[in-house]
């Protein structure tokens, strides 16, 4: 995020996921917030998904999500969530909101409204069959808006 020429906020965040029959078997992310990298591992086994960073190594359950699968409307059927920045695992805090218009692609399509809330972000997610089509994030005091385009 740059204010002017002046770089404000600087995170970047690489994962990625390998999922079979709706059940997390792979993750490998490498994120760089402000200069702090933060790497994280995670693995199905037989007792959960052990996941790994610098600082710990835990098993989550079997059919945990990541921070990363806002994507899927299960996700918001969690109260805790593996965290693919920083590793460990996350409390998540959600909340159905009702259905709403939002504008995807120049047209009005309904949507069901959530509000999800973790230690890292708080926001609200709508869902059109099944499909994240907006997002509204509040991360260190900054708002950030995601929308489908297509």
């Amino acid at each position: 995020m740059k204010l002017a020429f002046i770089t404000l906020l600087n995170l970047r965040h690489e994962s990625r996921e390998l999922w079979q029959d709706g059940r997390l078997m792979e993750l490998e992310s490498v994120t760089d917030d402000d200069g702090d990298v933060f790497e994280v591992a995670a693995a199905a086994t037989d007792d959960g998904i052990r996941v790994q960073s610098e600082s710990d190594s835990i098993v989550a359950p079997p059919h945990s999500r990541t921070s990363n699968t806002i994507w899927d409307p299960d996700c918001m059927l969690q109260s805790e969530l593996i965290d693919a920045q920083n590793g460990g695992v996350i409390g998540l805090v959600a909340e159905e909101l009702g259905e709403e218009d939002v504008e995807v692609a120049g047209r009005q399509i309904r949507a069901m409204r959530y509000r999800g809330i973790t230690p890292n972000a708080a926001g609200q997610l709508w869902y059109a069959a099944d499909q994240l089509v907006k997002v509204r994030l509040q991360v260190r005091g900054e708002t950030v808006d995601y929308r489908l385009v297509v």
